[in-house]
């Protein structure tokens, strides 16, 4: 199969028109059901009265495999069914199987997408879903849970290893660092700050940190020219309900991307610069506090990696809050 790198029409879907390049935003309330896929492996990507679209995933390395279920809830064909993809440049994505072009009432069909993290990305993936129902023509976008957090392997390190490589990385433009707001969940919110780093495909590394508050992550990312290690650390300021996040990786172009996917994950609200690897982890614990409030501070050699990553995590957080 070939690969995908342009808006075309996968196996089964109808010609695209010519000069056919953009698909446009994605359809009103599909968000909810994105930022969740974001750190979770499987689940609904969009629901409405005609249609219902589930997804699962498994990811190793820079490859990974999800399948797409489009389930018809009437009692109806749907016809003339068709999917279309845009990737960015950075990522391939193909398929080998023949979507059905006629969905029978009640009934599900799957298209099987096989996809390649070739170098670090911010743009989104996007799926374009048209058919005929009763109701006549229809057409929406929703962007696809590919990220680049998905290309990450988690990793256990003892105190030593992690904070020796932490000094290592050193600090700007390999580290950036957010501070924010923090809800009144306190303590309690920890639990769930972890399974949201671990979601984000970061080992959550316990006994790490002399102070038991702090989260500490660790993850490898792969992408087709080779991995890029990624580190964090989020410390909670109970006191003053204000949480400090610090992220360190060894490759300053990935500053960008993480930064991108921390602004997502922090509620939504405003964000600027560039992170790495570890500064991904970091956004993920942040989402995973539901912060309210943030200042977000990245730094890295490619700004627009960056701003990408920010609008993931901005994302992603909201749907903690």
């Amino acid at each position: 199969p070939r690969d995908q790198l342009h808006p075309t029409p996968l196996a089964g879907a109808g010609p695209s028109a010519p000069g056919d390049a953009k698909f446009g935003p994605p359809v009103t309330g599909s968000e909810k059901w994105y930022e969740k896929l974001v750190y979770m492996a499987d689940g609904v990507l969009f629901e409405d009265d005609v249609l219902q679209i589930g997804l699962k995933s498994e990811y190793q390395n820079n490859v990974g495999r999800l399948a797409m279920y489009f389930g018809n809830k009437t009692q109806s064909q749907l016809q003339n069914f068709s999917v279309a993809t845009q990737v960015p440049p950075e990522v391939a994505v193909s398929t080998a199987m023949a979507l059905a072009s006629t969905i029978a009432p009640v009934t599900q069909v799957q298209q099987l997408f096989n996809i390649e993290c070739r170098r670090q990305f911010s743009a989104p993936v996007l799926i374009r879903v048209a058919f005929t129902s009763t109701g006549g023509p229809q057409s929406f976008v929703l962007r696809a849970p590919v990220t680049l957090n998905k290309f990450v392997e988690p990793i256990s390190l003892a105190g030593p290893d992690f904070f020796g490589r932490w000094k290592q990385i050193g600090g700007p433009p390999k580290e950036v660092q957010v501070i924010f707001a923090a809800n009144s969940a306190g303590q309690n919110a920890i639990p769930a700050v972890k399974r949201l780093v671990a979601g984000f495909r970061f080992g959550v590394l316990v006994g790490v940190d002399p102070n038991l508050n702090n989260v500490v992550g660790a993850g490898i990312l792969s992408v087709a020219g080779g991995k890029i290690g990624c580190l964090l650390r989020l410390e909670p300021n109970f006191d003053k309900k204000v949480r400090n996040l610090r992220i360190v990786h060894n490759q300053a172009p990935v500053d960008g991307v993480v930064s991108h996917l921390t602004s997502g994950g922090l509620g939504g609200r405003r964000g600027r610069g560039v992170w790495g690897p570890d500064e991904l982890f970091a956004w993920c614990g942040e989402l995973c506090l539901a912060l309210q409030m943030f200042r977000l501070t990245v730094r890295s050699t490619d700004e627009s990696v960056s701003e990408t990553i920010k609008s993931l995590l901005v994302a992603s957080l909201t749907t903690l809050v």
